[in-house]
């Protein structure tokens, strides 16, 4: 059985409500899925082995804690800010500033620390302690009828630790594709949201007028629009893909609702506002084909791995599968040329929609060889078995 990371946990959680005999068993059980769902991120990883501290490290460590000793948890926070980012391995750093926003009465943000410390060191009685202490504050355990509250607030924890860590770790990004001068290039509205992909569908709610005003305007041009995620070095991603309007509902007084789908990919050259909402000019591109034997190779891939997905998505259980079906939609039908389209089959993209808690999606909107991303969905399936191995259905 495969899951992907934020649904094992969900169903862990709920497993627990209902055999946990106490709230003390509960929530050390909960600790113990929370650790090891972030640690099945291999992006995050969870070893502190190869840590290399020098006492100028331990010295301001020292600091932080007996600033926090004394009160002033917010010049101990300063410090281990600074910590956790040139040393974000280290245990101990994120310990003591969980310790630090506890403080503060951050009780969100010390739960993530006190998590990225556990998740380096499991051994940790301290932090343990401390983690167990806040979560027996934190959740309700009353039985089944809070099950939903319960698991959507550990399934939250996983994501923001989770993330957080990814956030501290240095990665080495995908190349960017070298794009030809040629392309064409045009200025087009942005919306700030989640990454969209090519030939999928993609239901949007908007509620700010600023965004009503743009997809109004959309609606008299072009209906075509362009979706990145939000990034920490800018307002939005370098890479993106346009959506395009299949249909738009303005209710009076409530959100604009569309129906859209993924259209072309695109790299951001600069960027402005308009009335509120961001605007970019781009550089629009495709795939590069492989054609001969190549082709060939690349067909029999095609054909391996969406038989691996269909497989993967048809073993979920029914509930699972419907959770799939109102966040991704169905799985899209399979496609018999794998470079019909620029930018490759629906199946591709939606396999990534559907796992996208385990990759980087800049990687994957930048690449333009569909092999490569093939063989990243075949990475992903084998990640998904991982993952089920910690939430094993009875």
């Amino acid at each position: 059985m495969t899951l992907t990371l934020e649904i094992s946990v969900a169903l862990a959680t709920e497993q627990r409500i209902r055999s946990s005999n106490s709230k003390e068993s509960f929530v050390s059980g909960v600790i113990d899925d929370v650790v090891k769902a972030i640690r099945q991120d291999p992006a995050v990883g969870g070893s502190a082995d190869d840590l290399e501290l020098t006492d100028g490290f331990r010295d301001r460590a020292a600091q932080a804690r007996a600033l926090s000793v004394d009160g002033k948890h917010a010049e101990a926070l300063e410090i281990l800010k600074t910590l956790v980012t040139e040393k974000p391995k280290w245990p101990e750093a994120h310990e003591l500033k969980g310790r630090a926003l506890e403080g503060l009465g951050q009780q969100n943000d010390a739960t993530s620390a006190y998590l990225a410390s556990l998740v380096l060191d499991v051994e940790n009685a301290g932090t343990r302690q401390q983690l167990n202490k806040i979560l027996s504050a934190m959740l309700p355990f009353s039985g089944t009828e809070q099950e939903m509250e319960i698991s959507f607030t550990v399934t939250r924890m996983v994501d923001v630790s989770r993330q957080a860590l990814k956030d501290l770790v240095p990665r080495i990004p995908a190349p960017d594709p070298d794009i030809p001068e040629s392309n064409p290039e045009d200025d087009i509205p942005v919306y700030v949201l989640s990454p969209a992909f090519p030939n999928v569908t993609q239901p949007l709610h908007m509620y700010e007028q600023r965004y009503q005003l743009m997809v109004r305007r959309c609606m008299d041009s072009t209906k075509e629009f362009g979706m990145c995620e939000a990034s920490t070095s800018g307002p939005f991603a370098t890479y993106g893909t346009t959506v395009i309007i299949k249909k738009a509902d303005f209710s009076p007084g409530g959100p604009v609702q569309l129906d859209t789908i993924g259209g072309r990919r695109f790299k951001v050259l600069n960027h402005s506002m308009r009335d509120g909402y961001h605007v970019a000019r781009v550089k629009f591109f495709s795939d590069v084909k492989e054609e001969g034997e190549q082709l060939e190779d690349l067909k029999r891939l095609y054909n391996d791995i969406y038989a691996e997905v269909r497989e993967w998505f048809n073993t979920l259980p029914p509930d699972v599968k419907e959770r799939f079906k109102e966040n991704h939609g169905d799985l899209p039908d399979f496609e018999e040329e794998p470079q019909a389209k620029d930018d490759g089959a629906a199946w591709v993209w939606w396999s990534f929609g559907a796992m996208r808690d385990q990759f980087e999606p800049q990687d994957v909107l930048k690449s333009i060889s569909l092999r490569q991303r093939l063989l990243k969905v075949k990475e992903l399936l084998q990640e998904q078995k991982r993952l089920s191995e910690m939430c094993p259905q009875q």
